[in-house]
């Protein structure tokens, strides 16, 4: 079965999965569900702080030698369960790896973490979204947040999980733009 098959098929379960829950599924009320982070750290750079959400392959062991590769998700209190969810549909397919969400602990951050350059005009359209005072967004951050990534996040990580050298980054919408100046 080729990458792309699995790909499709993954998908058309997905989307059939979601479809028959709202069909057959049963109305309950909603419970209050908190996604905890398991640390949260101050980048001096930026003066904020960042939480992390970390997810553990199913034979991770403090007790033996095994070291893993990192994949670190950003927006990681929204996506991470999407992801993990992913790694347990396809267990066998996938290596091993451990899973880090970052999130900034204030939602606006992540436009300014995420973009590259100074634009006027998108900042101000950015300010009006918000409802924020002119001048208070500024959409040059990414270099400095992934330096903050590099020498706060990635260490702490490695300080205290089993991890290898081998590290990923999953980033989506404005986040995409981060790849371009590493």
């Amino acid at each position: 079965m080729t990458i792309l098959s699995k790909i499709k098929l993954t998908l058309f379960i997905f989307l059939l999965l979601i479809s028959s829950n709202s069909i057959f599924g049963q109305k309950l009320e909603p419970k209050e569900r908190i996604l905890e982070p398991d640390h949260t750290i101050t980048s001096k750079i930026l003066g904020r702080d960042y939480q992390l959400y970390i997810s553990f392959p199913k034979n991770y062991s403090t007790k033996d030698s095994i070291s893993y590769p990192v994949l670190y998700v950003l927006d990681g209190k929204f996506v991470l369960p999407i992801i993990r969810a992913t790694r347990i549909f396809i267990k066998n397919d996938i290596e091993e790896f451990i899973i880090v969400g970052v999130n900034a602990s204030n939602i606006p951050y992540r436009y300014e973490d995420y973009t590259t350059s100074v634009s006027t005009s998108e900042d101000e359209k950015e300010e009006k979204e918000r409802n924020v005072p002119k001048g208070s967004v500024k959409s040059i951050a990414a270099a400095t947040y992934l330096e903050s990534l590099k020498t706060k996040i990635i260490p702490f990580v490695d300080k205290n999980y089993k991890t290898s050298a081998d590290r990923g980054i999953y980033v989506h919408s404005c986040g995409a733009c981060l790849p371009l100046i590493v």
